[in-house]
Order: C-alpha cells, then structure tokens, then sequence
C-alpha cells in the first residue's frame, strides 16, 4: 500500500527512539541518515532492475548495467546482504558504506563512510552496538522505500521521500541544532528567497551556509518552471558540519534529480499569498505603508549601517488618541462608579457594626 507523507514521516521520526537514551542527540542524526539512505539506496537499485526487466533488459544485464541505475548497488553491500549478518554489525555496515562509495567515486563522497558504526565512544560497547544497530536494521527493514510506495500528495506532487528528508532535518534541528548553533531554514523561507534573487539560466548561484543543500535545490526549481534547463546552472555551497553537508549531497542527487522538492506547497511560516506580496513589494521597489521601504546608502549609514528591519518600517500599532472630550467623560464615569463602591461598602460595613 502506497505511503502518504505523514506515514512516511511517523515511521521515520520513530528510529531516533531507538537511539534516545544511547547516544546525544547530535550524533543521532548521521546514524538514522546514514542507514535511512543505505535502505533508499538499495530499495531504488532493486525497483531500477524491475523497471529494466519489465521493459526486456536480462536480469544480469539490468543488475551490472550502470546506465540502468541512478547509484551503483554492489551485491555485498546490498540492505539484503547487510539485514543477513548476525555479528560484527558494524564493520558490515562501515564496509558497505565504503564499497557503495567506491561504486559512485567522486558522487557521495563522505555521505556513508562520514558515519563510523564501530564508534566505541558514541555507541558503547561491541554487546551494546550490536543490539542498537540490530534493532535499526530491523524497523527500516520495515520500509520499502520505492518510489512506486510513495502516495502522491493532495496536488499530485508525488513529494513524499523529499518531505521526508525535510521532516526529519527540521525535527533534529529542533531537538538539538539549536544548542549547537545550527538552525533549520523552512522551504518557505528558503522559497522566498530564491523567488527574491530570481535565478536564470548561465548564472552562478552560490549558498555560504549550504546545510541540507535546500536552497540551492529550489533555485533550481525555479530556473526549471518556466521551462529553463538546470542543468546550465552552477551551483555551489559550503558547509562546516560533515554530517549536515552529507544529507545535502543527497538530497542533491536523490531530490533535485528525481524532482521530489517541488515549490509552492503552504507551509506553516509563510503561505503563497505572503511571499508574493513580499516579492511583488521587493521588486515594485517603492514604499509601502508599514510594508516595505527604500532606503539609500545615506540613511543606512545615518542608522549606523543597522538593518534592522524596525529602523526602516514601522510596524507598531497605531495607537487611538483619545479627545478631551472623551477623556473628561471616561473620568466623570469612572468616578461615578467609584462612588457607588464607597456607597455600598460603608452600607454593608454599616451593618456589621462598623462605621468609617
């Protein structure tokens, strides 16, 4: 049966419970990433030979033919292969990732062999290492992650494996990122900006704080919607964290190749109408009310070259001043009613006995 994003996303965000307790937070991450990938890999190789023998290819040829295949599978690194082994987990899983690698020289560089399975000091002792990683073998042993699984969504985009991945990076950098610095940019926010620097064809488009690579996966959506060709982009980024950079190489591969971030899908932080309304106003170029304003180089440096937006634009609440008139009145009443107060406390102390 077909997966749904939400499926997808409640069976995936249940690994880290595996973990939880065991190792920080932060390192879990590569490890649910590395494995996530390791099973899509050798899930996608598998439904690849399908596809090829279905259309006539012999299964042999479908198997060792790399034109068949977006990633080299080797048989010894296979999922089938590695669910098989009953101890040293570990090396069969570091193995595996080098093999895979080796496969796809110069593609996922450092995507898999970045996650050292056989690390004593995050994941314990061998006895300990060999019950973790056995019960993350079997629950992703669980998922079947073809892409003929995938429902599509309400609109059709088919996005469910690209949701995924996003899920996840926002659900660790909200669980831990933040203590580390790190921080996840919503697609919308990310939408934004890209709809704000407007990319073309022949340009160089480059992401100083790459992460997951998100950014520069829209851009090229955004090249590719009117009918452009992504592929006469340049694109580039840097990225202090390995494990981060590793996800994003990817979802370079796996998302923008096979087309699962798809543009223009409501999220919770801005919805279509507020990004175009704040691309309409950039590229209008012109003040709006409360909205946006134009500034020159002059009253940036009057402003000690601060951007703060509120130096700019006034977004407070007007506040309603109140006539004389109407403040006299106010006054008269409220005095009124104090009155009345005082009345009815010295009534009821009155008749307990007491007087002012």
């Amino acid at each position: 049966m077909p997966l749904a994003s939400q499926e997808l996303q409640s069976q995936l965000w249940q690994a880290p419970d595996i973990l939880r307790g065991q190792i920080n937070s932060t390192d879990c991450k590569s490890y649910i990433f590395s494995m996530l990938f390791l099973k899509r890999l050798s899930d996608r190789f598998d439904e690849e030979v399908a596809i090829a023998v279905a259309s006539g290819v012999p299964q042999a040829a479908s198997v060792a033919d790399p034109d068949e295949h977006q990633f080299a599978v080797p048989e010894s690194a296979h999922w089938s292969q590695i669910v098989k082994e009953t101890m040293k987990l570990g090396e069969a899983l570091n193995i595996a990732s080098h093999e895979i690698e080796y496969a796809n020289a110069g593609r996922i560089d450092g995507v898999l062999t970045g996650t050292n399975w056989n690390d004593e000091s995050k994941l314990g002792s061998p006895a300990n290492r060999e019950r973790i990683i056995r019960s993350l073998l079997t629950h992703f042993n669980d998922l079947d992650l073809r892409d003929d699984k995938f429902a599509a969504d309400g609109d059709g985009t088919g996005n469910v494996l690209g949701d995924a991945y996003e899920y996840l990076i926002y659900q660790f950098a909200d669980d831990a990122g933040k203590k580390g610095g790190e921080f996840y940019t919503p697609r919308s926010v990310a939408r934004l900006i890209v709809e704000l620097l407007q990319p073309k064809e022949g340009m160089r488009i480059g992401d100083p704080t790459f992460g997951s690579g998100g950014m520069l996966i829209l851009a090229a959506d955004y090249v590719q919607e009117p009918g452009g060709h992504r592929q006469n982009l340049v694109l580039e980024g840097q990225e202090r964290n390995l494990d981060t950079m590793a996800i994003g190489k990817v979802l370079f591969v796996d998302a923008a190749q096979d087309g699962y971030y798809r543009p223009g899908k409501a999220q919770n932080f801005l919805d279509r109408e507020h990004i175009d309304g704040i691309v309409s106003a950039f590229q209008g170029y012109a003040d709006v009310e409360r909205f946006a304003h134009v500034a020159d180089l002059e009253e940036i440096a009057g402003n000690d070259y601060n951007l703060n937006i509120s130096r700019y634009v006034d977004t407070t609440e007007p506040v309603e001043v109140m006539s004389v008139e109407d403040a006299l009145a106010q006054l008269r009443e409220a005095d009124r009613r104090r009155d009345e107060a005082v009345a009815r406390m010295d009534e009821l102390l009155a008749g307990m006995g007491y007087k002012r």
